[in-house]
């Protein structure tokens, strides 16, 4: 009978990230899936419609 591994999650690695950290992180992400799908996407836009649809 094979032993199946149990993922430990208690000895994974914390990352802490600043707000800047994050900030580049996401603006780097949006800058690839702009790049890689060829759309342009203005992220004020869209939290204005999101801001809209909700009220």
């Amino acid at each position: 009978m094979a032993k199946k591994k149990i993922k430990d999650r208690a000895h994974k690695k914390f990352v802490f990230t600043t707000p800047n950290q994050a900030l580049a992180r996401l603006q780097a992400k949006v800058q690839d899936y702009m790049n890689t799908t060829g759309e342009k996407i203005s992220l004020v836009d869209e939290l204005i419609k999101l801001r809209r649809a909700d009220g």
